[in-house]
């Protein structure tokens, strides 16, 4: 969470860099960006030039046993959820 000085949280961050994405599952940076390029990860987002996850979308994976992109968005079309750029 985004944390104001005085104010405490404010908002939940929606997006995750590839580094921090890493860090949350416990994997090198390297090891990351192949299991991007290898379709084994959410969707990714650009945003001014960064790279991001959906924070939604990341907890969601790891939640379901990180299931390939193609196997999570199965999920979406069978529930009715789909995300990314298949809306």
């Amino acid at each position: 969470m985004v944390e104001s000085q005085n104010a405490g949280p404010l908002v939940e961050r929606l997006g995750v860099r590839i580094a921090e994405a890493a860090k949350l599952i416990g994997c090198s940076t390297r090891t990351m960006h192949k299991l991007i390029s290898s379709g084994r990860t959410p969707r990714t987002y650009r945003l001014n030039g960064m790279v991001l996850f959906a924070a939604d979308e990341l907890r969601e994976w790891a939640r379901r046993g990180f299931p390939n992109r193609e196997q999570l968005e199965a999920i979406h079309r069978a529930n009715g959820t789909v995300k990314g750029a298949d809306k």
